[in-house]
């Protein structure tokens, strides 16, 4: 009878290790299976190719201190595709090359200006045309110098005054080709003097990045 039983303790002890490993596979397969990796979403394309538009200007402007011209840079970051905001910095041919514009004066002359623009059917997102309307602020420091035998100064720098224009676009590709005819409204001197206001047309090259690392290669402009 011990024999017996200690053949039967012997057979069970074998058979254990066998049962629970039937169990662990048994509850591996009944385990519902891992959920599937999503896939990798891939970068999205901004629509507009480009919301920057960083390049170079060249402007006439007609005023009563007669004609001048101007050469600049200009940045124009697109919020939307009709909406965009617009800041330009142009020197006078006078700052540049010292050219006078009558025989007996000579205005140097530098101007900054912050726009909104309005393009009416959107700005094309890769070529064709977009006319546009333009809506801000021009701030301009000026001297007259009267060449004369004291060689007077006269200070007609105009702290505001308002701009309103249109103009047209044309984009191919990555580069940006445009024209524009603005009015400036009269303002008054920092001697508050005031002083009528002038038209401008200016035309302008220029290309879309996606970065503002771009704007530090705008003083080659200049160079």
């Amino acid at each position: 009878m011990t024999k017996r039983s200690f053949f039967l303790f012997f057979i069970l002890l074998l058979t254990l290790p066998l049962t629970a490993g039937a169990q662990q596979k048994k509850c591996r397969l009944c385990d519902p299976p891992d959920p599937p990796e999503p896939p990798a979403k891939e970068p999205v394309e901004d629509p507009l190719g480009g919301r920057l538009i960083i390049g170079s200007t060249a402007a006439w402007n007609n005023s009563d201190f007669g004609r001048s011209s101007f050469s600049g840079i200009s940045t124009t970051f697109l919020v939307t595709r009709n909406f965009g905001m617009e800041f330009t910095l142009e020197l006078n041919s006078d700052v540049i090359g010292e050219i006078p514009m009558e025989d007996d004066e000579r205005r140097v002359e530098v101007r900054f200006s912050f726009s909104g623009l309005w393009f009416f059917n959107g700005i094309q997102t890769k070529k064709g045309f977009s006319p546009y309307g333009k809506l801000g602020f021009e701030t301009q420091g000026a001297v007259v110098r009267h060449v004369n035998a004291t060689d007077d100064t006269e200070d007609v720098s105009i702290p505001f005054a308002l701009q309103i224009g249109a103009g047209l676009m044309a984009r191919f590709g990555f580069l940006n080709f445009g024209m524009e005819f603005t009015a400036i409204s009269p303002g008054f001197s920092v001697q508050n003097d005031l002083v009528d206001g002038s038209l401008n047309f200016r035309i302008f090259v220029g290309f879309h990045v996606d970065s503002f690392l771009w704007i530090l290669l705008l003083p080659l402009a200049f160079a």
